[in-house]
């Protein structure tokens, strides 16, 4: 053989030539076969198995399949079934020669996730299927977010990395989701088992092979959760006349109200106290209040609590402004006899060295 090519590769619809040209006299003869996919598929695995004609069917010539001069082999519009291992065998009286030609017939990629969106509720399980089309697919890849999930795969918070113990005002380094949680089930199908709040947002499958990809993309989206603290404020200590930043930011479904509170009242807005809110893209509520020049009647006790439909939660912590010490009124009390009855001093000031308690004038 002078020419051939050990393999070839065209797009669904195009015209693919298998080169076969052999010198000889007399002059070769060709003839094509194609290899059984069985004994294909062996070769590939390097089973050692020839490329002999007791493994191989000739080609039927048509309108579509013609044997060009000199021995190239043209397929007309070549489909996905054409794809295979051919062999073009040229002899004459003087003997004869053998070469094969691997014929790969491509289709664009393509794929999809189903479904496109879900929801699902915080325990609750979910999955996805990459519908694939095209080939050759030599791999699939899931992504969350944008990050590869691999076996060192955590979710995360979309934006902050500390969450809130639910009612307790502490903050935690966020932990994560193990993988154990999020499982490639097949090259097609993801599975997450216990969905949390971590899990949510965009899920892709990208399909590849050495020329050509492609993403579907589907998004995971948490039912109705009671509000939980993605991001809380500390206590802090300030100076008269300074500029004092108080934050909440929290999640749930239905997206949650935050209302804040001072010493147990609502905070009164005075022209330097300024409280607002807005809804983030990764659907957090953030809740603020802004004080300039703040005044040492601003210290105190500060809760913010975030409600929906399904639950609520809270978190309280003090500012401190250096100044001597404020004691806010406090309002009258009615309780029933044999009940427990609880006061609270709204204390201003700091640092506050004691706090007595007195009854009657």
């Amino acid at each position: 053989m002078t020419e051939y090519r050990s393999s070839v590769r065209v797009e669904k619809g195009e015209r693919a030539v298998l080169p076969c040209l052999a010198q000889g006299h007399p002059p070769p003869k060709h003839r094509w076969f194609r290899i059984s996919s069985a004994e294909y598929q062996q070769e590939a695995l390097g089973s050692g198995a020839s490329d002999g004609l007791d493994s191989a069917v000739p080609v039927m010539l048509s309108d579509t399949v013609i044997l060009l001069p000199g021995g190239p082999l043209l397929l007309h519009a070549a489909g996905t079934q054409d794809s295979g291992r051919y062999l073009c065998v040229a002899n004459n009286s003087a003997g004869e020669d053998r070469a094969h030609t691997d014929l790969l017939v491509a289709v664009p990629l393509s794929a999809r996730i189903d479904p496109s969106v879900q929801v699902v509720d915080v325990g609750r399980s979910a999955n996805f299927s990459c519908r694939v089309g095209g080939h050759p697919v030599h791999g699939v890849v899931w992504t969350h977010n944008g990050r590869r999930i691999t076996p060192s795969y955590t979710s995360r918070p979309p934006t902050s990395s500390t969450s809130a113990i639910r009612g307790s005002g502490e903050a935690k380094p966020s932990s994560g989701t193990a993988l154990s949680r999020i499982t490639v089930l097949s090259r097609d199908t993801l599975h997450i088992n216990s969905v949390n709040r971590q899990d949510r947002g965009m899920y892709q499958c990208l399909v590849y092979n050495d020329r050509d990809s492609a993403q579907g993309s589907a998004q995971l989206v948490i039912g109705e959760d009671a509000p939980v603290f993605e991001q809380v404020f500390t206590e802090r200590q300030a100076r008269p006349g300074t500029t004092v930043s108080l934050r909440c930011s929290a999640s749930g479904n239905p997206l949650p109200q935050v209302t804040w509170s001072l010493d147990g009242a609502q905070v009164p807005e005075h022209y330097h106290v300024r409280i607002g809110d807005y809804v983030s893209g990764e659907r957090l509520v953030h809740s603020y209040i802004n004080m300039t020049g703040v005044r040492v009647e601003d210290g105190g006790l500060y809760s913010c609590v975030a409600r929906n439909g399904v639950g609520r939660v809270s978190h309280t912590a003090r500012l401190n402004v250096l100044g001597k010490p404020l004691i806010r009124p406090m309002a009258n009390v009615t309780a029933l006899a044999g009940r427990t009855m609880q006061l609270h001093c709204a204390v201003a000031g700091h640092p506050i060295k004691s706090i007595v308690w007195q009854k009657g004038e």
